[in-house]
């Protein structure tokens, strides 16, 4: 059974023992901001393009997936192939400390 037709049944991720949910990036917690509410909440980013692989293709969480919020990864999907969760992640500390990172260059919107 893949991951995807495991959730489509009703699974979780935490049937995987995919036990990260807090965002690898910016590092929010959707529990300890929303409490109960937020328990287990997080999207994934997939880190290869599920766009490229069969479907047939068996995902492994720990290999293949990275929590993020869905503002990371909306930032993550600004260009094609999508930013690199590291790079992002630098763009983010850069930002936070109040300095000017500019990923501009590496990002192009025209294709």
């Amino acid at each position: 059974m893949t991951l995807r037709s495991a959730l489509a049944e009703g699974g979780r991720l935490d049937d995987y023992q995919f036990s990260m949910q807090i965002n690898n990036i910016c590092r929010f917690d959707f529990q300890k901001n929303y409490g109960e509410m937020g328990r287990g909440f997080i999207h994934v980013h997939h880190l290869t393009d599920i766009a490229t692989i069969g479907t047939e293709y068996e995902v492994d969480p720990h290999v293949d997936l990275r929590p993020v919020c869905p503002n990371c990864h909306a930032m993550l999907h600004t260009q094609r192939p999508a930013i690199n969760i590291e790079e992002l992640k630098t763009l983010f500390v850069k930002m936070a400390e109040g300095g000017d990172a500019d990923l501009s260059p590496r990002i192009s919107n025209t294709e």
